[in-house]
């Protein structure tokens, strides 16, 4: 699921960027590698093989697009200090799940944790906060 939300982030961040030809390199070759991918692996393996081929696929992407933003913006890339701290708050939202919780609230629980664990690690870019605060101070009309 991270993989999936990174890669939306960074292809937006390519797009306003107007890089779009990074978008259809990488877009193509994310297609084949699919296409190849899912035909091999979800006729050897059933729906297990294809869905580990799409997710390869997807991986592959979040790759290129983070390797391609990186070059080509060097400001834009993403801070890896950042990353050992998401993983500790979604590890420790995903202990909720060994409470036997109903669904939602599950959810409500879990996202309230990983927030939660976010701001406490400080894993959350300064920029959010000034946002908020931006936002906080327009007056409605």
């Amino acid at each position: 699921m991270f993989a999936l939300f990174a890669l939306t982030a960074w292809s937006y961040a390519l797009l306003s960027l107007r890089e779009h030809r990074a978008i259809l390199v990488i877009s193509l070759t994310t297609l084949a590698l699919n296409c190849v991918a899912v035909a091999i692996l979800g006729t050897a393996h059933g729906a297990e093989g294809a869905a580990l081929g799409t997710f390869s696929a997807d991986f592959t992407a979040l790759v290129l697009l983070g390797l391609w933003l990186a070059r080509a913006h060097p400001d834009m890339r993403p801070q890896l200090r950042v990353i050992p701290l998401v993983l500790l708050a979604g590890g420790g939202a995903a202990l909720l799940s060994f409470l036997g919780l109903p669904q939602l609230p599950l959810l409500v629980a879990a996202t309230a944790v990983y927030w939660a664990m976010l701001l406490v690690l400080r894993a959350i870019p300064e920029e959010i906060f000034v946002e908020i605060r931006r936002l906080r101070g327009r007056s409605v009309t």
